[in-house]
């Protein structure tokens, strides 16, 4: 068994079977199973539009990600994606969805009504998850190898923050490492450390922040940064030695 989706209304949930390329439709109310709909490729990810009448599949291994009747299984329309579909989230009130490629570091916007691609999102490493806000204003993306969520604007179609996460594991350790990866890690680095490093450049700084009681700066830590440039994105890597303060498991860092 696969990803299970409700329907918009709650009504229907859908129950993925990866094994046999096919999705079963439960009735909530009465917990029937219609019969299952067998699907051109298996459901590494699906979501319901057009109230429910419609499903959107796709998976990791297809460049293609299908618009299918929920009744029939047939086609009503194919989007180009390329290969490394992840996963799948329409956009509350409007025809269009987002799409995350695991292999392109992307998350592109599609048309449902046209099958055009409206905008293209440079996001972090392996993007994977997607959680939309019910207000269909702002998106969020899992970034797998870059240990990040990308936070978007789905009105101006771009990164408006990056949320670096810990990636070392909890427990004592002597370094912390947190990477951050994204359009906006230049920024991010001015801001902690006051510059930005060359490309594939080790270097030393002295992390800085805001004195609550006096309104200067003080030293938190020195660390140890990288910053690699790749062709789509960004990305940043910070080790410090453990301090509660810089990681969030503890004095003896993460």
């Amino acid at each position: 068994t696969g990803a299970l989706r409700f329907s918009p209304d709650g009504t229907i949930l859908g129950v993925a079977h990866r094994a046999t390329s096919e999705i079963s439709f439960v009735d909530v109310a009465t917990g029937t199973p219609g019969k299952p709909v067998r699907l051109p490729i298996w459901a590494g990810d699906y979501q319901f539009i057009d109230d429910g009448a419609t499903i959107l599949v796709g998976n990791q291994s297809s460049s293609t990600v299908y618009a299918l009747d929920r009744s029939t299984g047939e086609a009503k329309r194919t989007f180009d994606a390329g290969s490394g579909v992840a996963a799948i989230a329409p956009i509350p009130g409007t025809t269009r969805f987002l799409v995350s490629n695991v292999q392109l570091g992307l998350v592109q916007v599609f048309d449902a009504t046209t099958g055009e691609v409206r905008d293209v999102i440079p996001v972090g490493q392996q993007p994977q998850a997607i959680l939309v806000t019910e207000d269909g204003r702002r998106a969020y993306v899992a970034n797998a190898a870059s240990a990040s969520v990308s936070a978007i604007d789905l009105g101006t179609m771009a990164v408006t923050d990056t949320i670096a996460a810990v990636a070392t594991p909890p427990g004592r350790g002597a370094l912390g490492v947190v990477r951050a990866s994204g359009p906006l890690v230049p920024r991010l680095l001015s801001n902690v450390v006051g510059c930005v490093p060359a490309p594939r450049v080790l270097f030393g700084a002295v992390l800085l922040r805001p004195c609550l009681l006096t309104e200067r700066l003080e030293v938190v830590a020195r660390a140890r940064l990288t910053l690699r440039r790749l062709p789509r994105l960004d990305r940043a890597g910070r080790q410090v030695h453990g301090r509660p303060q810089d990681t969030p498991h503890g004095p003896y860092g993460s």
